[in-house]
């Protein structure tokens, strides 16, 4: 089960449970893959401002911990269907 207070949330996609946390190795996951400052863009996610490009990173550095083998184009097309999940695991 999925612990909210530590940036954990849980989606169901055919069937299958993926698990998305949002904890220091995924700020940092995101800022390798994006160059980026994580708090800095966090914000950014806050006020609508980030790019899709980092949106899709924050979705796949959120995966990394139980789901490693998820590419950038996986996250992109979770984004599509349960982008609500990369909200929840960001609050």
């Amino acid at each position: 089960m999925a612990n909210r207070l530590l940036g954990e949330t849980e989606i169901t996609v055919d069937g299958r449970t993926l698990r998305l946390v949002m904890d220091f190795n995924a700020l940092c996951a995101f800022e390798e893959a994006t160059g980026r400052n994580a708090v800095t863009s966090i914000d950014a996610f806050q006020s609508g401002d980030l790019t899709m490009r980092e949106l899709r990173a924050f979705m796949w550095a959120a995966l990394q911990r139980h789901h490693p083998e998820t590419s950038l184009q996986d996250a992109g097309d979770l984004l599509g269907s349960h982008g609500e999940a990369l909200g929840r695991a960001m609050g």
